[in-house]
């Protein structure tokens, strides 16, 4: 029996059911049907970022994948806390479901990735272009997503190759192309007269060095 078109993705559970009958050794029997849409193996509430939105979203210059977190339902926008040198990886705090922001736990190809000293960081943040998926899960999680209790999110890295692989992306921010401030608004104030902020930043990464120009 030949099924196609099953995805089969991190912490979730995939049932294809068939239905087979005696048949002769001449024939064959080829089972045709659609797979639920609804997950009834499991009461997770579960949201999965795909490729596709990893690398088509756009995200901040930091170019974190945490960023793309707040789609999910529950979460609240990540920001980035502490200094560079107790959070190196620049991961970012969030909450899921108004509890505090230690309550989650990320893991990596199934380890554990968070900050041993700030336990409510990670410690690790791999690249957008080394991430297949992340799968969230932010309610009845199973016994498996031990060390969360908010929310279990899961990275899954792409498989790797022989071959080279990259990317290049331009991030461009002047004042001619920012809203203008509330406050200068109100008084009537003209646009120059806000803070000046002007950054050009290049970058080049391959799956085994990387090159960023900056121009602030």
């Amino acid at each position: 029996m030949v099924k196609n078109g099953v995805a089969v993705a991190i912490d979730t559970v995939v049932r294809v059911d068939i239905a087979m009958k005696v048949g002769a050794t001449t024939e064959s029997v080829q089972v045709t049907a659609q797979t639920a849409q609804l997950q009834t193996d499991k009461a997770e509430v579960t949201t999965q970022i795909s490729t596709k939105e990893l690398e088509e979203i756009p995200v901040p210059v930091n170019r974190n994948y945490q960023n793309l977190l707040m789609m999910v339902p529950g979460v609240s926008p990540p920001n980035t806390s502490s200094s560079p040198a107790a959070n190196p990886a620049r991961g970012e705090v969030f909450s899921v479901n108004g509890d505090t922001q230690g309550a989650s736990n990320t893991r990596i190809e199934g380890a554990n990735a968070i900050n041993g000293w700030m336990s409510h960081e990670t410690g690790y943040v791999p690249g957008l272009e080394a991430i297949e998926t992340v799968t969230v899960s932010t309610a009845s999680l199973d016994a498996d997503q031990g060390l969360a209790g908010s929310a279990s999110i899961n990275v899954q890295l792409k498989s790797g190759t022989n071959q080279l692989h990259g990317s290049g992306f331009e991030y461009n921010q002047n004042n001619a192309e920012k809203a203008n401030r509330s406050s200068c608004q109100r008084g009537s104030a003209s646009r120059s007269s806000s803070t000046p902020a002007r950054r050009h930043f290049w970058a080049v990464r391959s799956s085994r060095t990387s090159f960023s120009f900056r121009q602030l």
